[in-house]
């Protein structure tokens, strides 16, 4: 059961067709009305919102589902312990999203829930305004996305982070102008922070001149988290944090001249991290993506209730391409395979070193298919500690490929 937190275990498919299935229910929004009929997302909420439970809400509207609103504040999970009122809650709904002030929480939500859980928005990562985002950056710009620049200025949080992650998966050019992050913030992310250093299409600069002449999009976002950007307690702080980000904001000098597109994943802050000139420029497109929020949940929750559900539940096949190179070392493979095969309750369909090529050229000279009730099934075995293991002697025995394909039966 997948839940949506950091999206550093969802791979390059999992994103491109949740994206692909939110531009199709945008395209064709009467095809899906009654998509998720009949259930219901439970929409829970430590910290203000208007876009997410706004697009949420009218997402599940529009697919035939109900969403129901909890405050945090008016609701027992003050009171009691965390794991139980989840636990509880998910007994009632298909789906969760929380929208959090530590990342802490989902982490306990996700491991009580019985349903998926949604990260609407927490200290460290903003998930949901990342697949907005790269879902409007298609829809500005002819470039495939893999050509695509996008300059992020400001301080690195929750929205950079999960910015980092969608470039490393889905291969766009991501710069960020931005102060050297320190451990002690809230949002820093050691894996994410490995990302920049070791991905060569993600680069840091110390100014955001340093990077815009190439840039197709530039994106800011808030200075100051919102839940303390009307704290009295932080105005020293804030009136600091505002003279050392002055390079970074988005304003008519620092966009003068280029061809770009403006960015902003709102509540905006006029003269700080941008100026109300920039908001209304021809060039931004801030409202689009703003809008985007309710058609990236659609294909969100379409992926995570329907399009998912039925992947992973079909029938699966394992088709392997093999070239034996040593005979004795395959040979231990074999005397292994099928006790792990059956605990996993897969079949073989074929195996044959005879098979005709009717276009192009096998590889090698053995050719197995195996059948799994579910892709579930098949990733289990695949991944288990006794395959694992025994997978070392068909690696040190043979070449060859070994690929995952689904089924209807």
């Amino acid at each position: 059961m997948p839940h949506v937190n950091h999206l550093k275990d969802f791979s390059t498919q999992d994103l491109t067709e949740i994206l692909s299935w939110a531009r199709a229910i945008k395209a064709n929004p009467n095809d899906f009305r009654s998509a998720l009929s009949n259930q219901s997302l439970a929409m829970l909420f430590q910290k203000t919102s208007t876009r997410t439970r706004v697009s949420f809400e009218v997402a599940m509207t529009e697919l035939g589902g109900h969403a129901l609103f909890l405050d945090w504040q008016s609701s027992n999970f003050i009171l009691t312990d965390l794991a139980y009122e989840i636990e509880y809650l998910s007994r009632n709904v298909q789906v969760i999203m929380a929208r959090l002030l530590h990342n802490s929480d989902f982490l306990t939500m996700a491991a009580a829930s019985q349903v998926p859980m949604i990260n609407g928005c927490c200290e460290r990562y903003h998930p949901c305004q990342a697949l907005t985002d790269v879902l409007t950056m298609t829809e500005h710009s002819d470039k495939p996305l893999g050509a695509l620049h996008l300059l992020y200025t400001g301080v690195q949080n929750n929205v950079s982070n999960s910015l980092v992650l969608m470039a490393d998966r889905l291969g766009f050019s991501l710069t960020l102008a931005t102060p050297e992050p320190e451990e002690t913030q809230e949002s820093f992310d050691a894996d994410l922070q490995a990302m920049i250093m070791d991905n060569p299409s993600i680069q840091r600069v110390e100014d955001p001149r340093d990077a815009i002449a190439s840039a197709d999009f530039i994106y800011t976002d808030t200075w100051i988290d919102m839940q303390y950007f009307n704290d009295p307690t932080k105005h020293a702080e804030k009136t600091a944090l505002v003279a050392q980000m002055q390079r970074f904001q988005i304003n008519s000098d620092l966009v003068a001249g280029h061809e770009l597109k403006i960015m902003h994943d709102m509540p905006i802050h006029n003269d700080y991290e941008i100026t109300e000139v920039a908001v209304r420029d021809p060039r931004s497109i801030i409202f689009d993506q703003a809008a985007n929020r309710l058609h990236a949940q659609k294909g969100l929750l379409y992926w995570l209730l329907v399009a998912n559900t039925l992947r992973i539940s079909m029938a699966c096949y394992v088709v392997a391409d093999i070239l034996i190179t040593d005979r004795a070392r395959y040979a231990e493979y074999e005397a292994g395979f099928m006790a792990i095969l059956l605990a996993f309750e897969g079949e073989i369909l074929a195996v044959d070193e005879q098979a005709c090529a009717l276009e192009g050229a096998t590889k090698g000279q053995r050719q197995v298919i195996l059948r799994f009730e579910s892709e579930a099934k098949a990733q289990a075995w695949y991944h288990s500690d006794d395959y694992q293991s025994l997978m070392q002697h068909r690696l040190a025995g043979s070449d060859g490929n070994v690929i995952l394909v689904h089924g209807l039966g």
